[in-house]
Order: structure tokens, then C-alpha cells, then sequence
């Protein structure tokens, strides 16, 4: 409380008196409340001065009129007493640092001079209320600067920031005044942050005046956004090799198409602690999401290309990745030609003629000359169950032999022949069968006398009843070219 005392100038056993008091503060609104008291005192006997008149009185706070009014006053009793001219509260804002000192004045003026006047006046030092600060801040691309404001209210304020996440503080600066500029490091929060692109950061500000510390701390919450750019995304690779059991064993050291499958490997590496938990690769015409996986059997040759992505655990997907591999072409093997006829000595056709002529065009697949070809021409008795094989002789992968006589065989007039033509590689073989008919004759009939042939030999068994017909026929007029079996017997 301050009191400020004059004495009237009329009458010096009279006084005015002003009483100022601050009773609360606000912390939050930066004000305090002021209640004031303005008084006349008579301070001893004798003197009764009386007055209905109009006397004016006035009270100043803080520069501003509180009390403008007039009074009137009776001092009739000899004993020394006091009269109450005005009072009231007035609520004063502070200073952005929480100070205030605030100017007080009062006057009294007696109209009818008995008492006279007098101004009293002072200062009031109020309580410095604390001023914290309250920190502020946008959310912020993880390698971006942003600015943490602290918003003071003095200039005179100085702080201490820091930054946590997790409740662990991962960054302080010092002597901070009106702002400071942050540029958070990818390498410090990313890690923090596995499965997620963002985070929450907790800005604490520390509000300092000469030294000491002005209120509590305040706090702040902002989002960090980890990046998703090269830096941060995770990396990929893919690695293969051949998944066949049959071509591992060949160890030819190439894809061959339709015969080779891949084991294929995708490869994913986390950034900042990032696992990786998705996998996707493209190769073959076939979709995988497995980071291990075999192909089917490669279904196109030359270059082909594996493509792969991974994606970790924050959602983030690798820059697409691929790797070429080729393929060789392969194709089962081909007889495009395969014609046996019955010869002459001379090689002409006869059908009573004891040489097999035969003409043979084969292909093999090379698979870049690891591929092996054999030509095989089978005959043997149609009656009999086992052929007898005679090798071709070819320095390639393809064979063209047209009208050659196959050496070291004769046929039988009375017998036809079933005769087979193979190719085989290192895979598997193709086949076409021929027939060679027995020798021609008009009408032959077997020494059985239970069958007969028209246009061939016959060939019914020793007890067999059998008609064989080898002539085209007609019916008609028209060519039989077609039959069906009803019956056997």
C-alpha cells in the first residue's frame, strides 16, 4: 500500500489523504487490480467547519480520471475524525515484461475557502507479473529449415529451446530471442520414426529475464515429415540363376527357353531402420510378391528383363529395378521330310524292289552349340516287335538327305516293313513312322489257302483267314478314301 498526505491549505489541522493498494494480480492477463482511498482528516479538536456547498474532488490513475465529482463536508465534532471523499478499484494493465509502475493523484478544493485545497500525488510500483513465452511452430519436411518463434513479450527475454521426440530432447539451442532457425537432420529423426512418414516433436521454451527464469516452460507440438526421396526410400536388387534340376546337371551355362526356370532373389535394404515388407518383381509374364521364388519354364528367348520394387515398413517404394538376362531359343526337334520307298539296284521305284530309298530333312535347335543331334532311321518286319536302328551321319544341327539308298539293308518281297524316323537331342526325340508295303502282285494268294492279297504279296499267318487290298479302289466311280472297321476277327 502507498499513502500520500497533504495538508489542506486553509487549515493546516486538516489533510487530505490518498491510499492506494494493489490487492490481486492476473497472471494470465497480464493486470492487477488497484483499490484506492481518498480522505480528509481533521487531526485535532476546535474548528467546526461545515460546508453544503459544492467542493470538487478528483482521483488520477495510471494518467486516467477514475474520480471526477463534488462533494460536500461536515466537520462539526470537536474530536478529531475523518471523512471518506471517494474511493474504488481500477483494474491496470502491465507491460509485455510483466512490470508496471503507474502514476497516482487526487485533489480536494474547498469552495468556500474555510479548509482551502490541496493535491496530493505519487508513484506505485505494481507486481511484476511473469511473462513466459509460448513457442510456436509449422510442421516441417525432415532437411527443411523452419522457424521456431518464441513469441516474447519483452525484448529483454532470452530462451532455451529444445526439441524431443518420444520424450527423449534430441536438440537445444541457447540465447534464443525472438526466433531461431531449425533445419532438423534426416539422419537424427528418420530413425526415430519406423513405421510411420511422420512424427511428433515437442518444442519446449524456457523464458529467461536478466538470468532468471519468468513462469514455467511452455510447449509446443509440431510434425516432422520424413521425406520420401531417394535419400529415404529403400534400395532394391535382384539376383538369379537357373532353378532346373535337368539343365543345372548339363552345366551348359545358358537359359534355354522352355527348358530352363530361374530361382530369382529380390533383395530389399531399409533407410533409418526401415524394414522392408513388401516385395513385387515382374519377370516371364508372371507376378511375384515373395522375395524368393522360381519362375516357370522361360517361355520366350533373347533378352528378357526381371524388374522388381520393394516397399518398407514407413510405405515407401524403391525406385524400380531390373536386371537382363537372355535366353536361348529352343525348339523340339523337327523332321520336315521323311519318305521310305522300295528300289531298285539302280534306285529307281519298283515295288518288287529289295532297297529301302529313303529321304530324311531334320532340324535340331542349336542352343547356342550346346545342343547334341542323332538321326536314327528304325525298320524292322511289321510283324516283328523290334526295329533295327541305322545312324544317319549329319555335321550339324540340320540334316538334309534326299533319295539315298540305306545301306546294308534288304526287304523281303513277301513281308512289308514298318519304318521309323527319330531325331533326338539332349532333351527328347521326335518321331515319324512310314510304311513299305510287301512286293506288288495283281492277285497273290497265301500257301495257307485260307488268305489272299490284291495288289501285294500276302502276309496272313500260317492258319490266318485274311483279305489285304493295297490297290486304290473305287466304288462307283468314286475313290474310296476313307473306311471303318465294323469287325474284326
Amino acid at each position: 500500500m502507498s499513502v500520500f498526505q497533504k495538508n489542506l491549505s486553509g487549515d493546516s489541522r486538516y489533510s487530505l489523504k490518498l491510499e492506494v493498494n494493489e490487492t490481486s494480480y492476473s497472471t494470465e492477463n497480464n493486470t492487477s487490480e488497484v483499490s484506492y482511498v481518498l480522505t480528509a482528516t481533521k487531526a485535532s479538536g476546535g474548528g467546526y467547519w461545515s460546508n453544503s456547498a459544492i467542493n470538487p474532488v478528483n482521483v488520477v490513475l495510471n494518467g486516467e480520471m477514475v474520480v471526477d465529482k463534488k462533494v460536500s463536508y461536515n466537520f462539526s465534532t470537536s474530536t478529531p475524525c475523518t471523512i471518506t471523499l471517494a474511493s474504488g478499484t481500477k483494474t491496470i494493465s502491465h507491460d509485455g515484461d510483466g512490470s508496471k509502475t503507474i502514476s497516482v493523484s487526487a485533489y480536494f478544493g474547498d469552495s468556500a475557502n474555510s479548509l482551502g485545497n490541496a493535491t496530493v500525488s505519487g508513484n506505485l510500483t505494481l507486481t511484476t507479473i511473469p511473462r513466459a513465452s509460448e513457442p510456436s511452430c509449422n510442421n516441417v519436411t525432415l532437411g527443411n529449415a523452419v522457424t521456431i518463434n518464441t513469441n516474447r513479450k519483452s525484448e529483454s527475454f532470452t530462451h532455451t529451446i529444445t526439441v524431443s521426440v518420444g520424450g527423449n530432447v534430441k536438440e537445444t539451442f541457447n540465447n534464443v530471442g525472438a526466433s531461431v532457425s531449425w533445419t532438423p537432420a534426416i539422419s537424427t529423426y528418420a530413425p526415430l520414426s519406423t513405421v510411420s512418414s511422420t512424427m511428433s516433436a515437442v518444442i519446449t521454451c524456457t523464458t529467461y529475464n536478466n538470468g532468471t527464469q519468468i513462469g514455467s516452460s511452455k510447449t509446443c507440438t509440431t510434425t516432422l515429415i520424413i521425406p520420401d526421396n531417394n535419400d529415404t526410400k529403400p534400395n532394391a536388387s535382384i539376383s538369379y540363376q537357373e532353378a532346373d534340376s535337368t539343365m543345372k546337371s548339363k552345366n551348359w551355362g545358358v537359359f534355354v527357353q522352355g527348358k530352363s526356370k530361374l530361382a530369382i532373389t529380390v533383395t530389399g535394404t531399409g533407410k533409418y531402420g526401415a524394414s522392408i515388407s513388401n516385395y513385387n518383381a515382374t519377370v516371364n509374364g508372371e507376378s511375384k510378391s515373395s522375395s524368393s521364388f522360381t519362375t516357370n519354364y522361360l517361355n520366350s528367348s533373347g533378352n528378357q528383363t526381371i524388374k522388381a520394387t520393394v516397399k518398407d515398413s514407413r510405405g515407401f517404394t524403391s525406385n524400380n529395378v531390373s536386371s537382363t538376362y537372355n535366353v536361348v531359343q529352343y525348339a523340339n526337334p523337327t523332321i520336315n521330310t521323311a519318305i521310305a520307298l522300295r528300289v531298285d539296284a539302280d534306285g529307281n521305284e519298283n515295288d518288287e524292289g529289295t532297297y529301302l530309298k529313303y529321304t530324311f530333312i531334320a532340324s535340331v535347335s542349336s542352343v547356342s552349340n550346346k545342343n547334341s543331334a542323332v538321326y536314327k532311321i528304325g525298320i524292322k518286319k511289321t510283324a516283328s516287335s523290334t526295329y533295327t536302328y541305322y545312324t544317319i551321319a549329319s555335321s550339324g544341327y540340320s540334316l538334309n538327305k534326299e533319295n539315298q539308298i540305306l545301306g546294308g539293308v534288304t526287304l523281303d518281297t513277301s513281308s512289308s516293313y514298318d519304318v521309323i524316323f527319330e531325331v533326338i537331342d539332349a532333351f527328347q526325340t521326335s518321331k515319324i513312322d512310314r510304311l513299305i508295303s510287301s512286293g506288288f502282285d495283281l492277285m497273290n494268294f497265301n500257301a495257307n489257302g485260307k488268305a489272299m492279297a490284291i495288289g501285294k504279296v500276302s502276309e496272313a499267318g500260317a492258319n490266318e483267314k485274311l483279305l489285304e487290298i493295297e490297290l486304290p479302289t473305287k466304288y462307283k466311280g468314286q475313290y474310296l478314301l476313307e473306311y471303318e472297321v465294323i469287325d474284326t476277327w
